[in-house]
């Protein structure tokens, strides 16, 4: 699959995920409890390697939240994004690896999948990103209703507003691959 290929799959991921929960509040009683732990075994096939990874939300992101990430994407594309993200307080979970590596989420939402389960979207700011890109995490699970499910977490170094397509327009870093999480299960 090509590079521009991946780049609009994900795209159309990812604006999908962002429109589908037009309230977030009233979901609160179809989320999963908080804190909501899930381990996992990140894939990176550039590499050939597999670590376990932690990934912890302790809130769901608010309507103003959602609606301000929302708003910002239309209107400036990634330019202010990453101050957005690194605005909201407070954090709304983190990941962390066994050797103590730890990063913060700013936003995390959970939707409701038909089948039972959820669609988990958490997106996380780069602090020490360069500064000529707007550089941000983001990262979505499937989790089906006995707690387990794969998903990816990719960098991104870039979003843009197709305004002709209504559409938001993720760029990834390099020609990076996504990271897979394989093996997610949700810790009781």
């Amino acid at each position: 699959m090509s590079r521009s290929t991946r780049r609009a799959i994900w795209a159309l991921s990812l604006a999908a995920a962002l429109t589908s929960a037009r309230s977030l509040g009233a979901q609160d009683a179809q989320r999963p409890p908080l804190p909501l732990v899930m381990k996992s075994m990140v894939m990176n096939r550039g590499l050939g390697s597999q670590d376990p990874l932690r990934i912890v939300v302790e809130r769901w992101s608010t309507d103003e939240e959602h609606q301000l990430l929302l708003d910002t994407l239309s209107e400036s594309g990634s330019k202010k994004l990453d101050d957005v993200l690194e605005k909201i307080k407070p954090r709304a979970g983190f990941i962390d690896t066994t050797n103590t590596l730890s990063w913060d989420m700013q936003y995390t939402q959970a939707t409701p999948r038909p089948e039972g389960g959820w669609h988990i979207l958490f997106l996380m700011y780069r602090v020490n990103a360069p500064s000529e890109w707007d550089w941000f995490d983001v990262g979505e699970i499937d989790v089906d209703a006995e707690g387990r499910g794969e998903g990816t977490l990719t960098v991104a170094k870039k979003a843009t507003h197709d305004a002709d397509k209504n559409e938001l327009v993720m760029h990834l870093h390099g020609g990076l691959e996504p990271l897979r999480l394989k093996l997610v299960s949700v810790e009781p």
